[in-house]
């Protein structure tokens, strides 16, 4: 029953960008533009997904696979189930497309970007990571744990550094 930030600050004349964040669709005329959370798990050709509406056609081509992870993105989870592969890709999409929205829209004055990779590896692997870190144990399910969590991180670290460069 409340305005989305996004929306508020449009009202407020302030150009803003929203990729992937939660409960955005239908994306509507009420930022400069908008990739909606459905987005990045429908197919097809749905006007509402983005807005401008051309937008669902051209965030298709920055599209990330696993399959399409170089070999040393690959390196850093080795040994991780491929869920974590999908969600390292499935933010590395969303990245792509708010980097390019940059480029395309230099007005912008806010953005909202979700990448939901965190809490996907949080949930799986903060226990595991936790007792690794205060010594509790040493096994090897939190040993990985650790290791994957770090390596996630890093990878976070570094690509939202250089986004901020970019803006």
């Amino acid at each position: 029953r409340a305005l989305a930030l996004w929306e508020v600050l449009a009202r407020s004349h302030r150009p803003t960008a929203v990729v992937g964040w939660p409960l955005s669709y239908p994306a509507l005329a009420s930022s400069t533009v908008l990739v909606s959370d459905r987005f990045f798990s429908a197919e097809g050709s749905d006007p509402e997904l983005a807005f401008p509406a051309d937008l669902v056609q051209r965030g298709r081509l920055f599209r990330v696979d696993t399959n399409s992870l170089d070999p040393q993105e690959r390196a850093r989870y080795a040994g991780a189930p491929e869920f974590v592969l999908k969600a390292h890709a499935a933010d590395l999409w969303r990245l792509a497309i708010a980097q390019r929205l940059l480029l395309e829209y230099p007005q912008l004055q806010g953005g909202f970007l979700y990448l939901p990779g965190l809490s996907t590896l949080s949930r799986n692997y903060y226990g595991g990571f936790a007792a690794a870190q205060a010594g509790k144990a040493a096994g090897q399910e939190e040993r990985l744990a650790q290791r994957l969590l770090i390596a996630y991180l890093s990878h976070l670290d570094h690509e939202l550094a250089g986004f901020w460069r970019r803006m």
